[in-house]
Formats: C-alpha cells, sequence, structure tokens
C-alpha cells in the first residue's frame, strides 16, 4: 500500500546487535563496551527520529538489498520511494548530534525543492535529503560512500545545488571518541569518556574457588568481627 505522505525518513543502519558484530570502535577484545555503544547510538537516534512527526522506515540487516554499501542505500532509497514518498531524509546510526537537527525545517526545504546534506567535517555525511525527481540510481551507487569523498561527491550529484547542515561528529572508531569528548563538554561527551575510562581500569579476574564442607563447617562457627 503506498503512501499519501509526502516525506518520509530512511533510518538506514544496522541492528545493535549486527552493528556490534561489525564493528570495533574499542577493540575486539571489548564486545561488551562495543555492544553498549551500539546500542545507545541505536536508540538514541531512534528516539530522535520518532519524536520528529514524520514516517520512519527502518532498512537494516533484514531488508537492506546488495553487496556493497553503495548498493544498499541506494536500494533502500529506491524501495523508499516506491511505497510513493516523494521526498527522503537518509540517516544512520553513527551521529549522537542527530537531535539538533530540525527535521521539519529539512522536509520544508525538500518539498521547495532543495536537496540538503549533512557532513561530518571529515568528508563524510551524516543525512541526506532528496527528492525522487533527484534520484538517480545509477549515479548514486558510484558515489564515494563511507570515504572522506561523499560529501563532495554529493554536492556534485546535486549539481552545487545542495543545502549544507552544520557539520556533525560520527562515531567509527577510537579516534573519533576521542575527539568527540574533547570537542564539547554534554551528556555524550561524559557517557563515552565514562567507557573509554572504565576500559583501561586494570581489575583482577575473579577468582572461582571451590570451598569444602570442612571450610563451610569452620566458617559457619566464627563469631561477628571484633569492633575498633
Amino acid at each position: 500500500m503506498k503512501t499519501t505522505t509526502p516525506v518520509g525518513i530512511v533510518f538506514f543502519s544496522f541492528s545493535p546487535k549486527a552493528e556490534t558484530r561489525r564493528k570495533s570502535w574499542l577493540g575486539n577484545r571489548n564486545h561488551y563496551s562495543n555492544a553498549q555503544l551500539a546500542h545507545k547510538l541505536y536508540a538514541n537516534t531512534a528516539a530522535v527520529l520518532q519524536s520528529s512527526g514524520l514516517d520512519v522506515l527502518v532498512f537494516d540487516e533484514h531488508n537492506q538489498k546488495g553487496n556493497s554499501f553503495g548498493q544498499r542505500i541506494t536500494n533502500a532509497t529506491q524501495d523508499a520511494f516506491k511505497l510513493g514518498y516523494q521526498h527522503l531524509i537518509i540517516v544512520g546510526s553513527d551521529c549522537p548530534e542527530i537531535g539538533t537537527v530540525d527535521f521539519n525545517s529539512i522536509a520544508q526545504q525538500l518539498l521547495q525543492g532543495t536537496p540538503v546534506v549533512g557532513g561530518t567535517g571529515k568528508g563524510g555525511a551524516y543525512l541526506i535529503g532528496i527528492s525522487q525527481d533527484q534520484f538517480n540510481a545509477k549515479a548514486f551507487e558510484s558515489l564515494r560512500w563511507k570515504s572522506d569523498f561523499t560529501f563532495g561527491d554529493l554536492q556534485h550529484f546535486f549539481k552545487n545545488k545542495a543545502a549544507s547542515l552544520p557539520n556533525l561528529a560520527d562515531l567509527n572508531n577510537i579516534t573519533d571518541l576521542i575527539a568527540a569528548i574533547r570537542l564539547e563538554f554534554n551528556a555524550w561527551s561524559i557517557w563515552l569518556k565514562c567507557l573509554i575510562d572504565g576500559l583501561f581500569i586494570r581489575r583482577p579476574s575473579p577468582q572461582l574457588i571451590r570451598v569444602s564442607s570442612r571450610s563451610q563447617d569452620a566458617l559457619s562457627r566464627r563469631g561477628p568481627p571484633s569492633q575498633l
């Protein structure tokens, strides 16, 4: 069934579980911390998108199609347009500051025919606003995705007519995490610092001690500790 709503959001991201398997922000040995970060990023983005009031279409590992990132994001965009949306706002889950984005303002720009791109400051992109009449699947797929050239390629794709959003950080590795902590002192940076600091505190591994029945009897006969 096709929608009559003109603008929709494409939430293009693997689920936290799948993202933890493919990304190791904090090293392969820190699976629990990586999982915590994946869940927090995903939940934060999902909450922001749901609060926008726009339809949110989720494309994760269960319905993304294609071998490369370019194929998968192109197919997701194409499938969303086939549902009847005339304008789409595409976002992933790597941007902790996504809550600062005004999605309704972007929707208005799209309705007026202006594409929108949000850059990361290092050549990537955290948001793409595109209309159906601007979409060329072959050209879109061939962009240099997930690189330092993505933002520039998108601007060229839109013939340099796209409105640019303020640069926001995205988190792809430990360097990005440290940069995000240093950039601004906010709830996210505090949480990230606690997460990272926890990795560098050496804690002795707990020992499994088998207690004999004789030891248990001795323990049960001990009196309370003396008062100092």
